[in-house]
């Protein structure tokens, strides 16, 4: 409760949507005075991944946590895409093939001995099309390994 003559700092409004709905959930923001660091957060539904957000159809971050100081009302979209399929094939007792749908560009991909957050690094065997397929076959297959995929 306020007392009578008292001034309230500035607030606004931050709202928050999954697109395309049903995709994923995007929580946080609501009524937030300004100057405060605000965060929002996306998850994404089975079957999609999140790919950015946006704020009045401007790209203002990739991270599916986005902090931010607030001073004005806000309208953030998190925009989810459909997770690629990724497949992992041993034709032999030394070869991987990794292979993800074509329609899935933007992908990196990278190795780790210990999938410690210092150790990754870009594979060096090339992307090759096969059919519908991006792929790419790690030969010969040393070794332990992680094996992740980051949008670049």
């Amino acid at each position: 409760m306020t007392e009578p003559g008292e001034v309230l700092p500035p607030h606004s409004r931050v709202d928050t949507v999954a697109a395309p709905l049903g995709a994923g959930t995007a929580t946080g923001g609501g009524i937030c005075t300004n100057g405060v660091l605000v965060t929002v957060t996306a998850t994404p539904a089975a079957g999609f991944a999140f790919f950015n957000w946006t704020d009045n159809g401007q790209a203002v971050s990739s991270s599916a946590r986005y902090e931010f100081t607030t001073t004005v009302n806000r309208s953030l979209v998190a925009n989810f895409v459909a997770a690629p399929q990724w497949s992992l094939l041993t034709p032999t007792s030394n070869t991987l093939i990794i292979a993800w749908p074509t329609n899935h560009q933007g992908f990196l991909l990278q190795r780790s001995t210990a999938a410690a957050p210092a150790d990754w690094s870009a594979v060096k065997q090339p992307v090759a099309v096969v059919g519908t397929n991006c792929q790419v076959t790690i030969t010969p297959l040393t070794g332990t390994g992680f094996f992740r995929a980051v949008r670049q």
